[in-house]
């Protein structure tokens, strides 16, 4: 399989510095002990039930048509 595009890698890259960037103004607005209990819990009660999605696959209806 071919490399992504450098436009998708791009991409990619901003879309992790958003998420990295959200998880450390929550950590800050939270406190170390705080933050720590949210993310066992994540880790705990919600990381477990995450299924990875299937392309054309819409999570409550059918196949899209795209």
């Amino acid at each position: 399989m071919p490399p992504p595009p450098a436009e998708l890698q791009q991409l990619q890259r901003e879309r992790n510095w958003i998420i990295l960037r959200a998880r450390d103004r929550l950590r800050a607005a939270l406190g170390p002990q705080a933050f720590r209990q949210l993310d066992d819990y994540v880790k705990l009660k919600i990381v477990p039930n995450i299924k990875p999605a299937l392309p054309g696959v819409r999570p409550n209806g059918p196949t899209s048509t795209r």
